[in-house]
């Protein structure tokens, strides 16, 4: 694995920045990126950490469809009352 850069960014406006530097990417997690940056399938140069930022696991339904945010767990969405009636499986 090479070496890389770590932002950790305190809000959206700072995310987008870093997003924009070449060879950033995004990690919410991470888990799966990091063990590909391992095994050189990914190559990040800037990480830029968003797992902590707020809003961004939000699910929200109305009556145009759903928003579900970028950190939203899968779990929660599979577990919310409203996509459950809105959208049945």
């Amino acid at each position: 694995m090479r070496n890389f850069s770590y932002v950790r960014a305190n809000s959206l406006d700072a995310a987008r920045q870093a997003a924009a530097l070449p060879g950033a990417m995004l990690l919410a997690g991470g888990t799966t990126l990091i063990d590909l940056a391992k095994c050189g399938v990914a190559e990040p140069e800037t990480l830029v950490d968003i797992a902590h930022l707020k809003g961004l696991d939000r699910i929200e339904v109305n009556e145009r469809g759903a928003t579900i945010g970028a950190l939203a767990r899968m779990s929660h969405v599979a577990d919310h009352a409203d996509i459950k009636s809105r959208f049945p499986a």
